[in-house]
C-alpha cells in the first residue's frame, strides 16, 4: 500500500516566502517548482466516506485531473494514498478497484456523491536531500471554500519520499526552530469538513486508537502517542478562541500523552522523556486555571 509519511505546520502567511527558499544546514536543496492546485472533495450528504475514514478528491493541476483516495493514519503520521489519472473534474469509480473505497463504490454511491468543499492552493515545492533520504518541502498559500464560507491556507509540509523517518523528524525540528511554525497534524480535508459544518474553531475530541497483534511495542507506542499529540494540537484554535471545551480537550490530550509515556517508559530514553513529561505537566497546569474558572461560572449560573 502506498504510504505518505508527512508532517504539516501552520505559519503566518507573511513568512511563507522565506520558508520556500530557506537554507537548512545538512540539507541539500534542488530547484523548486510552482503549481496551481484546485482540489474538489466529494462525499455523500451523510458523509459516508468520512465515516469510513476515507477521503476522495479530484485535483486539477495545469489542466490535468487526478483522482486521489486517502485513508486515515495507518501508523502515526503515515497515511495511505491511492492516485489515478481521470478525464475530468468528477470522480470515476471504476478507478477505485484497488483502493479501500472499492467496497463502497456502488452505483448508489455514485449517484449520491457531491462536492463538499474545494481548496485552491499556490504550491511551491522543493526536494531536500538529507544524507540518503529525500524529503519534499511543499509551501502552500490559498483558501478552503465550503459554500459561502472560506478559510485561509498558510502552511508548509514535509513529506518523506525516500529514506528514514528519523531524517524527516530531524529536518522538521530545524524548520520549526527557524520559523516558529506550529505543528498541525490535521489534513486539509479535515479542516474542509469542519468548515462545511460551519464551525471554524470547534473543539476536537480524541479519535479511536486501533492496535493490531502484529505491532511491536514500539509501533504501538507510535500510534498511541501520535493520537495524543494530534488530539491536543488540533485544539489550538479552539483554545485561542476561548472555547472551554477546547481547553478541556487539549488538557485531556496532554494527559493522554503523559500516560502513554509512563506506560511505555521502559522502551523510551530516560533523559529526554523526563524533560518532555515536565513540559507537558507545565502546559497542563497553565490550562488548568482557565478550565476551573469556566467550570465555576457554569456551575454558579
Amino acid at each position: 500500500m502506498p504510504i505518505e509519511p508527512e508532517l504539516k505546520f501552520r505559519i503566518p502567511e507573511a513568512m511563507l516566502g522565506s520558508v520556500a527558499g530557506m537554507r537548512i544546514r545538512g540539507a541539500r536543496a534542488e530547484a523548486g517548482s510552482e503549481r496551481k492546485l484546485v482540489s474538489t472533495y466529494f462525499d455523500t450528504p451523510k458523509q459516508r466516506l468520512r465515516r469510513h475514514g476515507l477521503t476522495l478528491r479530484v485535483r486539477n493541476s495545469d489542466g490535468e485531473f487526478r483522482q486521489t483516495v486517502k485513508s486515515a493514519a495507518v501508523d502515526g503520521f503515515a497515511r495511505g494514498e491511492w492516485e489515478a489519472k481521470v478525464s475530468g473534474a468528477s470522480p470515476m469509480l471504476g478507478g477505485l478497484k484497488k483502493t479501500p473505497l472499492a467496497r463502497l463504490a456502488t452505483k448508489k454511491l455514485k449517484r449520491k456523491l457531491e462536492p463538499v468543499f474545494r481548496t485552491s492552493v499556490d504550491r511551491t515545492a522543493r526536494l531536500l536531500r538529507v544524507g540518503t533520504s529525500e524529503v519534499e518541502l511543499a509551501v502552500d498559500r490559498g483558501t478552503i471554500v465550503a459554500g459561502r464560507r472560506t478559510r485561509p491556507i498558510s502552511e508548509f509540509e514535509l513529506e518523506l519520499t525516500k529514506g528514514r523517518t528519523a531524517d524527516l523528524f530531524r529536518l522538521a525540528r530545524k524548520f520549526e526552530r527557524r520559523t516558529g511554525a506550529e505543528l498541525d497534524l490535521r489534513s486539509k480535508s479535515e479542516r474542509g469538513y469542519l468548515l462545511a459544518a460551519g464551525d471554524k474553531r470547534a473543539a476536537v475530541r480524541a479519535q479511536d486508537i486501533v492496535l493490531t497483534k502484529a505491532m511491536t511495542v514500539e509501533e504501538a507506542f507510535d500510534v498511541i502517542a501520535f493520537s495524543a499529540v494530534r488530539h491536543f494540537t488540533s485544539n489550538v484554535e479552539a483554545v485561542r478562541g476561548f472555547d472551554s471545551e477546547g481547553i478541556h480537550q487539549m488538557r485531556v490530550g496532554l494527559r493522554r500523552l503523559r500516560a502513554a509515556i509512563s506506560l511505555f517508559s521502559e522502551i523510551l530514553p530516560v533523559a529526554s522523556t523526563e524533560r518532555i513529561k515536565t513540559e507537558l505537566k507545565w502546559l497542563t497546569g497553565e490550562l488548568a486555571a482557565a478550565r476551573e474558572i469556566d467550570v465555576f461560572v457554569t456551575e454558579k449560573i
